[in-house]
């Protein structure tokens, strides 16, 4: 018995087949890493956006952790904080001499994708303005402003029609109509 083309065709067939499955098996690996990398970067992104990350420097809790003063020797554009009740809406904010900074600054001053709450660079920080115009990300899982939506349902604008704006050492009542 000697080696015919056919033996040497169906050798050659298997080793492409391996190949293959080996291209498809790596192919599938990065995948599935990409996809966990992502899943982690999500994560990490809506963490560094959840206002749980402030709430030991809020007003009013001095007892309980650090204070506003605190926050504000580590980032002294931090000036005011913005509560509205009965949503996730609860974060300090800054304002800086342009409308850019706090894109992607966070409220301790740090780079960071969801940036921070901020007044508008024009606007008096005592909220003297006829208009004072606050910014922030719209995300999801209702991190920053990311609940704002909700407010177009009647039902859910009735519900929450209050809110707390400190600033100046004082807390300002708000109603929202």
């Amino acid at each position: 018995m000697g080696v015919t083309a056919e033996t040497i065709g169906r050798k050659a067939i298997k080793a492409a087949d391996v190949v293959v499955n080996i291209g498809i098996l790596l192919f599938l690996l990065l995948l599935m890493a990409f996809s966990g990398y992502a899943l982690w970067d999500s994560k990490q992104l809506y963490g560094s956006a959840d206002a749980a990350k402030y709430e030991i420097y809020k007003p009013g809790t001095e007892e309980e952790g650090k204070s506003f003063g605190e926050l504000q020797a580590l980032n002294p554009e931090v000036f005011s904080w913005l509560t509205v009740y009965g949503t996730h809406i609860d974060y300090p904010v800054a304002q800086a001499k342009d409308n850019q900074k706090y894109v992607n600054t966070d409220a301790l001053g740090k780079y960071s994708l969801t940036g921070a709450i901020f007044l508008d660079s024009k606007n008096n920080k005592d909220y003297s303005d006829f208009n004072s115009i606050l910014y922030g990300h719209h995300m999801e899982k209702n991190a920053m402003f990311g609940e704002l939506g909700a407010f177009s349902k009647k039902s859910f604008f009735d519900s929450h029609p209050y809110g707390n704006l400190y600033y100046g050492g004082k807390d300002h009542g708000l109603e929202f109509f």
